[in-house]
Order: structure tokens, then C-alpha cells, then sequence
């Protein structure tokens, strides 16, 4: 029974790890609020990390892990 225990920690600790081991990334357009024109060249970042990216001519960005 305490083998069974032990083994399902494990598992469950390798499949946590592996969730959160994938990359992934957040894309999206920034438009200006007031004429609805996309917003070139700003700047996105995530606090806390040092990903970051800029917007090109058409708003889009796009931070990958």
C-alpha cells in the first residue's frame, strides 16, 4: 500500500513539473482606444520575468516562453 502511495507522489510530481515545463506564448493587437488604429512599435512585457516583446506596423505581438 505504501509502495502505491509513493509511486502516485512521484507520478504526480512529474506530470506537475512537465505542466508547467511547457512554452507557450500570448499574442494580441494594441489599438489606440480613441481611432481604433493599431499601435506600432509598443512595448509589452510580463512583470516578474523578462519576456517581452514590441508591437510591428499592424499592432500584433506575439512573447514566447
Amino acid at each position: 500500500m505504501e509502495m502505491k502511495i509513493t509511486f502516485a507522489l512521484i507520478l504526480l510530481f512529474v506530470l506537475c513539473i512537465s505542466a508547467f515545463a511547457d512554452g507557450g506564448s500570448i499574442a494580441g493587437k494594441i489599438i489606440d482606444m480613441r481611432t481604433g488604429e493599431p499601435l506600432a512599435g509598443a512595448n509589452i512585457s510580463i512583470e516578474g520575468t523578462g519576456l517581452g516583446a514590441a508591437t510591428g506596423l499592424d499592432g500584433d505581438f506575439n512573447v514566447a516562453a
